[in-house]
């Protein structure tokens, strides 16, 4: 069904480059991108689809990164997340031209200075160019909103700055890895349209609680779900050898191919069917937290067809959660980490990754540490203990000079404080190891690798 979905969308874009390069062959056609999800499930290449349009001249695209008013917390890490999960499927000869679009123009919904840190993301995202329609559409004619115009005057030297930082580096941090086709591998046990839709929250959660990520394979990596049947055996067992963060499903799929003494654990089927929470047992990955109760969110989950296995694991395993019902009797076993014979280190988590589940302090310190030891203490940068300060890192591979973007997510302002690896170092002169952020600031710091 996808596939000829896809077949139909291709002939359209044929007809359409053909109708307009007739006329003249200079126009160049490009195509509003509606994020990773979206393509998945309408069946849609869009490094293919973007070809199809151009015809002879360079590939063109407006990625998903839209902020239509005032955003905070994880809407706000999206409008960089999801322009740079998108960038990162398509080639680097597609030019991507960010459309800043603030329909219906009005300020009682979306303040200057949101539009503003916007252009700002979109450019650490690596966006070539930044475009906003400045002409009267509906609403609000522009002419009567002059600061919006002039608010592209005033940013660009500051977007200018950032361009130039950026340039040449990579998002780099947690690989957040994805697979093409994984979409028609999607279970669907409830026959519901909403489990064709490909989760990923924790594309903006890491980040949000003090763990910068990618896009593409880095020393540790997370697999979910069917990402997990999508790679070939070679590329499991390489990443095997990393670091590496499964989530349930993804360990119940590396169990199925034969490779559960890899992660430490089997799959017996059983899964989580009762009111539950998550214990967190022990100080070392838990600090002044261990012992806290952690919501399972099993009641929602269970309405979504979201299940949670109870893994049978190996007693070489290292249990860092278990799961217990409303009066603390265990149910089973929660977080747990690995070291294969590979000589990797695997950390599975059975439990969903999503924002009830994990947007807590205790989380962020846990998962800090949990990423810490998958790295063998190697990680570039995290941010310890700073609720709603997201770090965007970014590295020149080549030469080793880096960009350390914070933001400000929320309306607090916060003190921040960096755990920096033993290879990152900070190169702004006035840098302290304890600094705050005002609500909503961006701040970008110069780092090189020793």
């Amino acid at each position: 069904m996808a596939g000829s979905q896809f077949e139909g969308q291709k002939k359209a874009a044929a007809g359409i480059e053909q109708a307009v390069h007739r006329v003249d062959p200079a126009i160049r056609i490009g195509l509003m991108n509606s994020g990773e999800a979206a393509h998945a499930l309408q069946g849609r290449d869009m490094e293919t689809l973007l070809r199809t349009f151009a015809g002879a001249n360079r590939p063109l695209s407006r990625p998903l990164g839209g902020a239509y008013y005032d955003c905070l917390h994880q809407d706000l890490v999206a409008v960089h997340q999801g322009m740079a999960l998108s960038m990162a499927q398509l080639s680097p000869e597609v030019e991507i031209i960010s459309e800043v679009e603030n329909w219906p123009h009005t300020r009682f919904t979306k303040s200057l200075n949101m539009t503003g840190l916007q252009m700002e993301l979109h450019t650490l995202a690596g966006a070539d160019k930044i475009s906003l329609n400045v002409f009267d559409f509906m609403a609000t004619p522009y002419i009567q909103e002059k600061p919006m115009v002039e608010l592209i005057r005033d940013r660009k030297q500051e977007l200018d700055k950032a361009a130039e930082l950026r340039r040449g580096k990579a998002q780099d941090g947690l690989g957040l890895l994805w697979y093409p086709g994984q979409e028609n591998l999607l279970e669907t046990p409830g026959g519901r349209l909403e489990e064709l839709i490909i989760k990923r929250e924790f594309d903006t959660l890491f980040p949000l609680i003090g763990i910068p990520v990618c896009f593409q394979e880095r020393e540790v990596n997370l697999l979910s779900g069917v990402n997990a049947l999508c790679c070939s055996r070679e590329e499991l067992i390489r990443l095997l050898k990393k670091g590496l963060i499964l989530d349930g499903d993804a360990a119940r799929y590396v169990c199925r191919r034969g490779l559960g003494s890899y992660i430490g654990c089997d799959d017996v089927g059983d899964e989580l069917n009762s009111p539950s929470a998550e214990l967190l047992c022990g100080e070392e990955f838990h600090g002044t937290f261990a012992g806290n109760l952690l919501p399972t969110d099993w009641l929602r989950l269970e309405y979504k067809k979201i299940r949670i296995p109870l893994l049978q694991y190996d007693s070489a395993c290292r249990v860092l959660t278990k799961f217990v019902d409303k009066d603390k009797n265990v149910l089973g076993n929660g977080i747990t980490l690995y070291e294969n014979r590979l000589g990797g280190r695997v950390c599975v988590i059975p439990g969903y990754i999503g924002t009830w589940q994990f947007a807590y302090r205790s989380r962020s310190w846990q998962m800090m540490r949990i990423v810490d030891w998958l790295s063998k203490g190697e990680f570039p940068v995290l941010v310890e203990d700073s609720p709603n300060i997201a770090p965007l890192y970014y590295l020149d591979r080549k030469t080793g000079e880096g960009l350390l973007a914070l933001v400000n997510t929320g309306l607090d302002k916060q003190r921040v404080c960096l755990r920096c690896g033993p290879k990152l170092c900070i190169c702004e002169d006035d840098m302290e190891e304890v600094y705050r952020l005002e609500p909503l600031e961006l701040r970008m710091l110069r780092t090189c690798i020793k």
